[in-house]
């Protein structure tokens, strides 16, 4: 339900003039359930289609993606450098879950705003990091046709 409101404008107008998007990241931070991660993943991927929204969601959102999405299932931990976190990262010969491919589209939107977004949304604490482990993952372990890795390619480019 969450997701189809969030793809019409009507939605997505509802989503930033009530507070829904500052308890989506509540959440998200929160949430260690697959199911649960990936509705609020999809959600956020179909409000970050919406122009108007694309500054709020980095303000708001793109954090806890970072923090609670990409950065632990990329196996990148920012306080140990780039040791992996778990044995094996989504790029490197298990499929990424739904989450994070959600959250790697949603960040390839979030990318698409205006220069002044495009920046804010690269001074995430570990977000290249991680990204960038993702793909340097599926190449090694020649995982380059997941659904996920041409995104996680465009998005290290960008």
């Amino acid at each position: 339900m969450l997701q189809v409101l969030s793809s019409s404008h009507a939605g997505a107008l509802a989503f930033s003039n009530n507070g829904s998007l500052a308890a989506l990241a509540s959440l998200l931070g929160r949430t260690h359930n697959p199911h649960t991660l990936e509705k609020i993943t999809g959600t956020l991927w179909n409000l970050s289609r919406h122009e108007f929204l694309r500054a709020a969601l980095v303000e708001l959102c793109l954090p806890a993606l970072v923090e609670h999405v990409l950065v632990p299932e990329s196996g990148w931990r920012s306080n140990f450098g780039d040791s992996p976190a778990s044995p094996s990262p989504p790029g490197s010969s298990a499929s990424p879950s739904a989450a994070f491919c959600n959250a790697l589209t949603c960040l390839r939107e979030l990318s698409s705003a205006d220069p002044d977004g495009r920046l804010s949304t690269w001074k995430g604490e570990g977000l290249v990091d991680c990204v960038l482990r993702f793909v340097r993952s599926a190449l090694r372990g020649r995982n380059i046709e997941t659904k996920v890795t041409p995104t996680a390619r465009w998005v290290a480019v960008v």
